[in-house]
């Protein structure tokens, strides 16, 4: 991936990052982002976390791969809503278990959901 060429750079401060662009402003990730815990509202669809198809409803991911997954029919209490835009992080997030959602729903208690401030372009955080 390549990325356009600044006029002017500057130090990050951070040792493993270098230099950044000068116009650009560093920011702890969690002014970028709210940690959410709301519960799973009656009509969620329930969501699948994939690294392949990014976080879909669970029916069009078993239409995808062809294939049968097990759907919690009841006690949807714990799981977490999820608004579109929202980044769901799974347990295997060293593995790229991070995705932006296209959809509303709700996911496992077991992801973290992650919703974006306003100042947060979205598309950068989809490739991150």
């Amino acid at each position: 991936m390549s990325f356009p060429r600044y006029p002017k750079y500057k130090d990050s401060g951070v040792e493993w990052l270098g230099e950044v662009p000068e116009h650009w402003d560093l920011t702890q990730g969690r002014r970028l982002f709210s940690q959410e815990r709301e519960p799973a509202r009656s009509t969620d669809t329930q969501l699948s976390a994939t690294q392949k198809y990014g976080v879909v409803p669970q029916s069009l991911f078993m239409e995808m791969e062809d294939q049968k997954v097990t759907l919690a029919l009841s006690g949807l209490d714990n799981f977490k809503h999820v608004e579109a835009d929202d980044f769901v992080i799974s347990l295997r997030s060293f593995q790229g278990g991070i995705e932006r959602s296209k959809y509303r729903g709700c996911v496992s208690p077991a992801y973290t959901v992650l919703r974006p401030v306003d100042s947060i372009n979205l598309a950068f955080g989809a490739i991150c």
